[in-house]
Parts: C-alpha cells; structure tokens; sequence
C-alpha cells in the first residue's frame, strides 16, 4: 500500500526526487546507483537507498533494480509533488 505524500515525504526525500528528475527520469528511466547518489546528497548509501525507498512507497518514483544500480521514473504522482514545491517558490519570489 503507498504511504501518502503528506505523512511519508519530507524535504529530504523531495530533494532526493529532484536530483532524480533533473538526471533524466522525467523523460523516462534513469540509471542510478546508490553511492552516486550518497555522494551527490552528502549522505551514506544506506540514507539514499531508504529515501528511494520512500519515494517509491509513496509512489513518486517506480524503479527497476539491476545488477549495477537501478533504473528510476519520476510518476505522474511524483511529477506533481515537484510542481506544487516549484508552485511554492515561485510565491516566494
């Protein structure tokens, strides 16, 4: 069952689904690792592979793992977290 974008998804997941869209996987699938990614949030792979983990359990993202990392979508559910975050910067500015 998906948790809900309220209750499972925070600042630090929403960033970890930004990096993910902006290396491609609005535009279909893209190749990530977990220690790419740790590096890229300055954090251990063990926090990038659980906020994966929580973006797909809350349905953000669909991933397919395989021998050398996995490949990760951005859904439509996902897509639509990121517009109300870019929504509220732009009231911001």
């Amino acid at each position: 069952m998906a948790a809900t974008v309220g209750s499972a998804v925070g600042y630090d997941e929403l960033a970890t689904l930004k990096i993910v869209a902006l290396d491609g996987g609005f535009d279909g699938s893209s190749k990530v690792s977990c220690s790419a990614l740790a590096e890229r949030l300055d954090a251990s792979n063990q926090t990038a592979s659980r906020r994966l983990q929580t973006l797909e359990n809350a349905g953000l993202i669909e991933r397919e793992r395989v021998s050398d990392g996995q490949w990760v979508t951005v859904t439509a559910v996902g897509e639509r977290a990121l517009r109300r975050e870019y929504a509220q910067y732009r009231r911001l500015f």
